[in-house]
């Protein structure tokens, strides 16, 4: 359970984290330095958290795929979409919202703790052993996620993008 909890936040983290991202590329987030320390946090929190729970080979590249957001780009964008819609009617895009952007300090401090938590609580490869060592239909099935939620995400933003 807290396997989990652990894995819904880092998938919550990593929408926020896009979120910003994009403040943070059009220059408009206040204190980036200290945003830059936080997402610095975060991926060695998601590093650690992954090698914990998958072993060391499965985690690294699980971490690696979603350092280079290969998630997002399958299936986490659609949680974005809204503001994309948002920022398309008015034509302009919005201040950052400080909720968010406070909040995520706070997700990123209760990862930490469940982290650490987790060490005592789950042992190593926990989730990796609850899949049963299948790693072939894991990683068809993440392909196919992959693909899929790609060639969606392809036809959807080209549909927004002509409207």
């Amino acid at each position: 359970m807290l396997n989990i909890t652990i894995i819904i936040l880092i998938v919550i983290g990593l929408i926020i984290h896009r979120h910003l991202t994009m403040y943070l590329e059009l220059g408009l987030l206040p204190y980036s330095a200290g945003f830059i320390m936080f997402a610095n946090i975060f991926a060695v929190l998601y590093l650690v958290n992954f090698i914990w729970m998958f072993g060391l080979l499965a985690g690294t590249v699980i971490a690696a795929l979603t350092f280079f957001q290969i998630p997002h780009s399958a299936a986490l964008w659609i949680f974005l979409v809204p503001s994309l819609l948002m920022t398309q009617k008015k034509r302009t895009i919005p201040s950052v919202n400080q909720i968010v952007y406070g909040g995520w300090s706070y997700i990123l401090m209760l990862l930490g703790v469940l982290t650490i938590i987790n060490f005592f609580v789950s042992g190593y490869k926990a989730v990796w052993e609850y899949l049963g060592h299948n790693y072939k239909a894991f990683v068809l099935i993440f392909l196919a996620i992959i693909v899929v939620g790609n060639m969606i995400r392809i036809f959807v933003m080209s549909k927004f993008l002509k409207a």
